[in-house]
């Protein structure tokens, strides 16, 4: 696998791990962009805007659109995944060490 793929699998993953932790497991494209910025991630707003789409195809999130700003919120099947509880081609799988946070945290 090249580095290319690895990145766009951790990127989702990154979306999917970004989203699990908002109370309503939905964020604006901004605020999804604001976060990898926050995490030291460098991503356009175009490959996010591409990612945000290819995980909508995926069924694993949905996308509205209010005043020209799109929210990005899980599905119930993205929520399994974001939680390591099943997992997806093309997202990369969860360390132990999220699995353990995630289970810390949400006391799954």
């Amino acid at each position: 696998m090249d580095i290319r793929q690895l990145q766009t699998e951790d990127n989702r993953r990154s979306v999917l791990w970004f989203l699990l932790y908002d109370p309503d497991y939905q964020l604006s494209d901004s605020m999804l962009h604001s976060c990898f910025i926050a995490h030291g991630k460098r991503l356009s707003f175009d490959l996010l805007k591409t990612t945000m789409q290819w995980l909508c195809e995926q069924g694993l999130t949905t996308v509205t659109t209010n005043n020209g700003i799109d929210n990005l919120a899980l599905t119930d099947r993205g929520l399994e995944v974001a939680k390591g509880i099943v997992n997806a081609i093309g997202v990369r799988d969860l360390r132990p060490s999220e699995r353990a946070e995630i289970q810390a945290i949400n006391g799954y």
